[in-house]
């Protein structure tokens, strides 16, 4: 089925989109291209659509607003999930639209990076995924699985950070109680069904493995992160079989050098792999990793 396109612009913008689309060859699209509002109510009155992309300073009538999803052209190329950067080729525009209706009538996806190794870079993974994916307009929010005790509250106050997503820290209780984990179950629920994020990306480190069930019913994806050390790959193949096929899980091979080795699992599908960086600054690791096109199969 087409994809019904309105597009409610300026005469220039509308006149070239339309040029470009008379030599698009392509059978998933349909597009109807206005600068008057009589003539885009006119076609509203006759015809159905999927969505309507517009500028926010373009004023759409209230009847549209009631009916259709909006999409917002912004002229900066980082942007949110309802906004459609609008310089960029006419294939690329209709995809990004495209992607962004599908992912608006499908529920939150919790991505939980983890390992059983400490130090194999679980947390750069996961907020260079979660960077990765804010940089596509994707609504994201990164939850960090701390220590019991660190901090004061369970669950503090979510944060954006510097590149842009949202940060919450979650603690588990104080320092030698048992672990809340009715509570996480329900912070989890709760975060999914409220619908506030495209995706929820968990940064679960294995020693809570009291956890493992709470993540194990919630989670759409599992990604277990390995260095491709002897040791981290014996580690990996013991813990290889605790999701038990629960959600889709993948390894991704972070820091991999000349003197690592991939272990192969059944189950497990491969993400990618993450070169040993010559740098020490987190914050352009995190960077480098998110601009590669190992996290693209995560997108909707």
């Amino acid at each position: 089925m087409k994809l019904r396109i309105i597009l409610y612009e300026d005469a220039e913008y509308t006149k070239r989109v339309e040029t470009a689309f008379s030599d698009f060859q392509n059978e998933e699209f349909e597009l109807y291209c206005f600068h008057r509002k009589e003539n885009l109510l006119a076609h509203f009155s006759l015809h159905e659509a999927d969505v309507l992309v517009s500028s926010e300073n373009k004023k759409i009538p209230e009847e549209l607003l009631e009916e259709l999803p909006i999409f917002y052209l912004t002229e900066h190329f980082e942007v949110g999930t309802n906004q459609i950067f609008r310089y960029q080729k006419l294939e690329q525009l209709l995809g990004e639209i495209k992607r962004k209706v599908k992912r608006q009538s499908t529920k939150t996806k919790l991505l939980v990076f983890t390992s059983m190794q400490g130090g194999c870079g679980v947390t750069t993974s996961a907020k260079a995924a979660s960077l990765f994916l804010t940089e596509r307009g994707c609504k994201v929010a990164y939850l960090d699985f701390s220590f019991p005790g660190i901090k004061e509250n369970m669950f503090s106050e979510e944060k954006r950070n510097q590149y842009g997503f949202v940060e919450i820290p979650v603690s588990l209780g104080s320092f030698g109680e048992p672990i809340e984990i009715e509570r996480a179950e329900q912070f989890l629920d709760e975060l999914k069904e409220s619908k506030r994020w495209e995706y929820l990306v968990a940064d679960f480190p294995m020693y809570l493995d009291i956890l493992i069930e709470t993540f194990k019913n919630r989670a759409d994806d599992v990604i277990y992160v390995c260095v491709g050390s002897r040791e981290g790959n014996q580690r990996f193949m013991r813990g290889a079989d605790l999701w038990n096929g629960s959600a889709k899980t993948w390894i991704l091979y972070n820091k991999f050098d000349e003197q690592s080795t991939q272990e192969q699992a059944e189950e497990y599908e491969p993400l990618g792999g993450i070169v040993r960086y010559a740098i020490s600054d987190t914050e352009k690791i995190i960077e480098k990793v998110a601009g590669l096109s190992i996290f693209e199969s995560f997108l909707g």
